[in-house]
């Protein structure tokens, strides 16, 4: 049985869950059995590699960017070999240039004020992903040319709106149906995501388990919910 798995590098911010659902649904259109396993990078006193060794992870998501501070610290997708060493398998594409074209063509055309206007009192969301050109995906040299095929295949079918992993039947850990039906999420329901998909063995933190960092980003857009007392403030001792 092939496995795949995933550590959720992000905070637990609105976005992320639906990330992390986004993959082990993918990863389940080709393998049913498919487990992904989730580690929180924003958790404290947390050795995210150590556990994924223990349990034998050989196929890592990590964070979607190389860090310049670490740049010998694996990133994107990377396979873990017998030697322990990572090798590159792909990345996302993060286009800002289009995406800062987009913003400001719907400034110039005032669709930005309308949506204002339908939206009072609620930010406005600009969403844009594979089928505006702002996301799309790298392949390392190292894939085979079969799997470079079904990679584009589903790219296209992406592209044309033929797959969304946020249709049909969706089930959460322990196999509750949370949507069923050909129609997709609405955006909102898939940014404010709180639940895991049937396939992922892993939970959201819980607050005393974040980093002080992890605590501040989560405090300002998270799916969690915060005791207010309790949080760490810029200027305070901890």
């Amino acid at each position: 049985m092939l496995e795949d798995y995933r550590r959720a590098h992000k905070r637990a911010v609105f976005g992320t869950v639906a990330e992390i659902n986004a993959f082990a649904i993918g990863a389940q259109m080709i393998d049913p059995y498919v487990t992904v396993y989730l580690k929180w990078f924003s958790a404290k006193d947390y050795d995210w590699k150590r556990k994924l060794a223990e349990e034998d992870v050989r196929i890592v998501s990590a964070r979607d960017y190389l860090d310049p501070s670490d740049p010998a610290e694996p990133w994107g997708l990377y396979r873990i070999g017998d030697d322990g060493t990572a090798e590159h398998l792909a990345e996302p594409i993060w286009k800002w240039g289009r995406y800062y074209a987009l913003m400001v063509r719907s400034i110039r055309n005032e669709t930005w004020e309308e949506e204002a206007v339908g939206r009072r009192g609620k930010a406005l969301n600009y969403w844009w992903g594979m089928s505006a050109g702002v996301v799309d995906v790298r392949l390392a040299p190292c894939i085979p040319y079969g799997q470079q095929v079904l990679v584009e295949g589903i790219r296209q079918s992406l592209l044309t709106g033929r797959i969304n992993p946020f249709s049909g039947e969706l089930q959460k850990q322990g196999g509750a149906v949370v949507h069923e039906g050909p129609e997709r999420l609405s955006s909102e329901e898939i940014v404010r995501m709180s639940w895991l998909n049937a396939n992922v063995v892993g939970r959201l933190p819980e607050q005393r388990e974040l980093s002080r960092e992890g605590l501040e980003k989560v405090e300002v857009s998270g799916v969690i919910p915060l005791d207010p007392s309790t949080l760490p403030h810029r200027g305070t001792a901890s």
